[in-house]
């Protein structure tokens, strides 16, 4: 969707990109953060849970007139998280439901 909005807009100047924030302290993950804080940082390389000024920072530098020349991207802002790819096991087993058999 991003990209086909950037190719879209892009006949406007407009540029268009995404963000995919991971796990980010807010009032719709406190409860997951409740039961599994430490165990959702340990498993983030980074080792921590992010907060929503990780988020406003990237939203920051995509729109400076510096990054004019950025369109169609998504920008993943998980502390890493993705690299391994395990979110859904280390919720579900958080959650006492592991598929684990």
């Amino acid at each position: 969707m991003t990209e086909a909005a950037a190719k879209e807009l892009a006949g406007y100047q407009i540029t268009v990109n995404a963000i995919k924030p991971g796990i980010i302290r807010s009032a719709l993950t406190q409860g997951i953060l409740g039961m599994a804080e430490d165990r959702l940082a340990e498993a983030t390389p980074l080792k921590r849970i992010g907060d929503p000024e990780d988020i406003a920072k990237v939203v920051s530098m995509l729109v400076q007139p510096e990054t004019s020349f950025v369109t169609g991207i998504s920008v993943v802002v998980d502390g890493g998280f993705h690299l391994f790819n395990e979110m859904d096991q280390v919720m579900l087993d958080a959650l006492g439901q592991s598929s684990k058999a």
